[in-house]
C-alpha cells in the first residue's frame, strides 16, 4: 500500500481512487484510518468511509499511518501468520460482496461503506487471534470436545463470540453508529425485511455477506453450497 501512496499526487482524483482501493484490500488499514479520522474529526465520531479518512487526516497523515503499521509477515509465528492472512483476505471478501450488493441493489447507499461494514465483521476474530492466539486455540479444542458452535465455544472462554468482541471494539474505538451498528449481532429466526434506511441496510447487507464469507472460508468443505442456499431464503425479502 505504501508503495502506491508514494506515488499519488494530492491532486490526482484517479490516484486518489487507486488509493482508496489498495486500503479496502486490508483490513488494518481500514481500521487504523478510521481511527484516526474519527479522533481528529472534533468529537464528531461520522468518518463511515476511506474518502472521508482520507479528506479528514490528509494524504501526508496516510502515508505516515500505512508506513507505521506493522505487517503480519514480521510476526514470529508462522502459523499465525498464514492464519491472519487467510482473515484479511475473507474480510476483503466480505466487504467486496457488501458493495457489489448495495451497487447493484441498494442504489441510495455507498458500496464503499458497504465494503467498510463488511470488512469489519472481520475485526473480532482478527483482533482476537493477533491479541489472544492461546484463548483461541483452547476454544478450538473445546470446540472439538465437547462438540460446540464455535460461539459457544468462544463463549466458554472469552465471554462472548467474535461477533459480540467487534461490536465491542466498534463501541470503544467511537466508530460511527452506521458502523458499529453493522458489526453487532441481529440475525434472529425471523427472516428479516428489506430496511428503509441506511442504517439498517448496512447492517443487514453486511451481515449476509458474513454469512457467506463463513460459508466459504470457514465451514467444512461440501457444506458452502448448502450453507449459501439457507441464507439466500433467510434473506430474500431483503431486496439484496
Amino acid at each position: 500500500h505504501l508503495d502506491r501512496v508514494e506515488r499519488l499526487d494530492d491532486e490526482d482524483a484517479s490516484g486518489q481512487r487507486r488509493l482508496s482501493a489498495a486500503i479496502l484490500s486490508d483490513v488494518g488499514v481500514i481500521v487504523k484510518l478510521l481511527r484516526m479520522a474519527n479522533a481528529s474529526a472534533r468529537g464528531s465520531h461520522n468518518i463511515a468511509t476511506i474518502d472521508q479518512a482520507i479528506t479528514v487526516l490528509g494524504l501526508t497523515s496516510v502515508k505516515t499511518a500505512i508506513a507505521t503499521l506493522q505487517p503480519v509477515t514480521a510476526l514470529a509465528d508462522k502459523n499465525m501468520v498464514a492464519h491472519l492472512q487467510a482473515e484479511v483476505v475473507a474480510a476483503w471478501f466480505c466487504g467486496s460482496l457488501a458493495a457489489t450488493i448495495t451497487r447493484n441493489n441498494g442504489g441510495r447507499y455507498s458500496p464503499q461503506e458497504a465494503h467498510v461494514c463488511g470488512a469489519l465483521q472481520s475485526v473480532g476474530r482478527i483482533m482476537a487471534l493477533y491479541y489472544l492466539p492461546e484463548e483461541v486455540e483452547q476454544a478450538a479444542v473445546l470446540q472439538a470436545e465437547k462438540n460446540l458452535s464455535q460461539d459457544d465455544a468462544m463463549i466458554e472462554i472469552l465471554g462472548g463470540s467474535f461477533e459480540s468482541l467487534a461490536a465491542q471494539i466498534a463501541s470503544h474505538w467511537n466508530f460511527p453508529d452506521v458502523l458499529a451498528h453493522s458489526v453487532a449481532p441481529v440475525q434472529g429466526k425471523v427472516p428479516p425485511r428489506a430496511s428503509p434506511n441506511a442504517e439498517g441496510w448496512f447492517q443487514l447487507c453486511s451481515l449476509f455477506a458474513h454469512r457467506v464469507t463463513d460459508a466459504l472460508f470457514r465451514l467444512p468443505e461440501g457444506r458452502e453450497r448448502t450453507e449459501i442456499s439457507q441464507n439466500l431464503n433467510f434473506f430474500h425479502r431483503c431486496q439484496f
